[in-house]
């Protein structure tokens, strides 16, 4: 057996990790009204936010079962008898029900479907978890049972300042959003693989948000035991160092992941911060 990993550009994994452990990757895309951007190939976060500043209206869309057959089928044909597909969940992009499309097509290679939380940092984190789990000897029934367990266990949450935008594709209440936006609050998103996205604290200060992230943080270690942190940030680089030194004084692991991309930026806005932490694996 020969077990391999594919992914989604929205892991926002870096180029050297993606080769050094030859993962498959297929590619979500950023279409306006007269042309289509291959994410990470035809449009980085630069050129977006020219096109942004432009006033061009994009809109995301998830890849084709059919990406996700071709992409299969070359990780086949290096050899990999099993994959690990890992995307986010259903509520967050509609990628993993096409993963799941293309797996039913594909042939000559079992492919295993995982479906976690978050994109980005959690998601880089599943797939940090899987490459350990192989290096192990693990086999795939036994990762998808581990990946899920801890699924159950990570808290993931997002620091998003524009609150609009996630009201504009359905995510959360409008209502909600427009206070948020007229009191200048700064809100505290939770999201689950099932119960989807959740305000669970408002505050007035970005200050008051990062004190309650490493409050609960520093609590879930406490009952938990040790543990590990993934964080990720777009224009916000003073939250993520924030964090990552309030952290350092109780002796937690902070990963911090590469910036979100152009389809997690066009879905979830420009500036903000998304979370994540689970037991240390």
């Amino acid at each position: 057996m020969k077990l391999g990993i594919c992914v989604d550009s929205v892991s926002c994994l870096s180029e050297e990790k993606i080769k050094k452990y030859d993962l498959g990757r297929v590619f979500l895309h950023l279409n306006t009204s007269d042309k289509s951007y291959t994410e990470h190939i035809d449009i980085d976060n630069k050129m977006f936010d020219e096109l942004k500043s432009q006033g061009v209206v994009m809109k995301s869309s998830q890849p084709s079962p059919e990406a996700f057959k071709v992409e299969y089928e070359k990780m086949r044909d290096r050899g990999y008898t099993d994959i690990i597909s890992i995307h986010p969940t259903n509520i967050m992009t509609g990628t993993v029900n096409s993963a799941r499309i293309g797996a039913s097509l594909v042939e000559g290679v079992n492919v295993h479907i995982f479906e976690g939380n978050a994109a980005a940092f959690e998601e880089e984190m599943n797939i940090d978890y899987a490459i350990k789990l192989i290096s192990e000897g693990s086999k795939p029934e036994e990762i998808l049972v581990k990946l899920n367990e801890m699924r159950e266990n990570t808290e993931n949450y997002f620091l998003i300042e524009d609150l609009m935008v996630l009201a504009d594709s359905g995510r959360i209440p409008r209502v909600a959003a427009r206070v948020g936006a007229l009191m200048k609050l700064k809100t505290m998103i939770r999201l689950h693989h099932e119960e989807g996205f959740s305000l669970i604290h408002k505050y007035r200060t970005v200050k008051k948000v990062i004190n309650q992230y490493v409050e609960d943080i520093v609590a879930y270690k406490d009952k938990n035991g040790p543990t590990v942190v993934y964080i990720t940030q777009v224009g916000r680089e003073d939250y993520t160092q924030n964090i990552v030194d309030a952290l350092k004084e109780h002796d937690i692991n902070v990963i911090v992941c590469g910036q979100i991309g152009p389809v997690l930026k066009v879905n979830f806005g420009t500036h903000g911060m998304g979370i994540c932490w689970t037991k240390a694996f």
